[in-house]
């Protein structure tokens, strides 16, 4: 207690108590804004995997028109493909 007084001692346990109080309001804050951050991180790094996918698909399919064009059905080039 501050000075004997009982009702100092109440207000200082407040105190303490609504600064407990704000700072848990902070740290949850920080945390829901640091989630929702991940997801959106998250989102782009999908979106940047389905477009390398989607990229590396028409890179094969453009390569296996090129050979085909350019060989046929040489059987040579078409097991590498």
């Amino acid at each position: 207690m501050l000075g004997g007084s009982p009702i100092k001692g109440y207000i200082a346990a407040m105190a303490g108590n609504i600064t407990g109080i704000d700072e848990h309001t902070k740290l949850k804050n920080a945390i829901q804004d640091s989630n929702e951050r991940l997801a959106q991180h998250k989102i782009k790094e999908n979106e940047i995997g389905r477009q390398m996918i989607e990229r590396s698909n028409q890179a094969k399919a453009d390569l296996v028109k090129l050979v085909q064009e350019r060989h046929g059905n040489d059987p040579r080039y078409a097991a590498a493909l």
